[in-house]
């Protein structure tokens, strides 16, 4: 990894932490980001000193704000001239409904029109670095998505079904990426860490919450070996090229919500909400055969 950068939100929380850990370790150049400054710039510091590597960096971004983002990503061009992995960071979990300063609700403003925004701006830099990578850290814990009413505006709204909705949204995301990006030097894939020991369901509620913080607290994986997943997705030679994949360890599958009018309906629904477009390389996605290309893919495990 030495000489590859990599950029990783959500570094404050542990898993994040751990996946920059670990790809600091195989020698990348690691820029981290967190909701606060002070705080970044300490994990930062830190990872410096624990691991050797002095190519960590530390940024402030906020992804259920769209300026946070804007300026983010501005930042970031003026000081890197190379991108070659993203990883996007699993869902933020709330346990109330609150919305952002740009009056959108929190859960969907972070983890669905947060990580199309972030993906999308830097989508130039990953294309020119030839090869790149996105990796979507998500939750297989996913449905109940209604494209007409995502911010549950319309709907009683609870955590559980926000993180299920905002979960499935990001697999959809995923495919619709490697879609468009078919046949280019970008490669997209999702994957599940599974349960791990942590408190990342401490805010879900009601049974669905109690559930998933009980099935983590019996897990006996810890956070690092979770991590692991995600840091063989951005490092391994035996990957390049492999794409469109839902990755659970090292196994992978064809995953769910793939329906092409829905994954269309979702970026448009992005794009005009974040006011940012994406170039895609392929047509694929805009054709019929989109269907036939998907299922023609060879789903095996590693």
């Amino acid at each position: 990894m030495i000489g590859r950068v990599c950029l990783v939100h959500g570094a404050e929380r542990p898993l994040g932490f751990e996946i920059c850990r670990q790809l600091a370790e195989q020698g990348a150049s690691v820029i981290l980001t967190t909701p606060q400054t002070a705080s970044s710039d300490e994990i930062a510091a830190l990872l410096r000193r624990e691991t050797g590597n002095n190519n960590i960096v530390s940024d402030a971004l906020d992804l259920s704000q769209r300026a946070s983002i804007r300026t983010f990503v501005q930042n970031f061009k003026q000081h890197h001239q190379s991108l070659h992995v993203l990883v996007n960071q699993g869902p933020v979990v709330s346990a109330t409904r609150v919305e952002t300063a740009d009056g959108v609700e929190g859960m969907w403003a972070a983890n669905v029109l947060g990580m199309y925004q972030l993906t999308a701006r830097l989508m130039p830099m990953l294309r020119y670095c030839r090869p790149a990578r996105i990796i979507n850290v998500v939750s297989q814990h996913a449905g109940g998505l209604d494209l007409t009413d995502g911010q549950f505006k319309k709907r009683a709204w609870s955590s559980p079904k926000a993180l299920y909705a905002s979960a499935q949204a990001q697999q959809m995301l995923t495919w619709a990426w490697a879609a468009g990006l078919d046949g280019s030097t970008v490669t997209v894939n999702a994957v599940a860490p599974g349960p791990y020991k942590s408190e990342r369901y401490r805010d879900l509620g009601g049974i669905q919450g109690a559930y998933l913080r009980a099935r983590d607290n019996w897990s006996s994986v810890d956070v690092a070996e979770a991590a692991k997943s995600v840091t063989w997705l951005a490092s391994s030679p035996e990957l390049q090229g492999v794409t469109d994949r839902l990755w659970t360890g090292r196994a992978s599958a064809i995953g769910s919500f793939r329906e092409r009018e829905s994954l269309l309906a979702l970026v448009s629904l992005c794009e005009g909400t974040s006011r940012v477009h994406v170039q895609y390389d392929s047509n694929a996605f805009f054709q019929e055969e989109y269907d036939s290309m998907v299922m023609n893919r060879t789903f095996t495990g590693f």
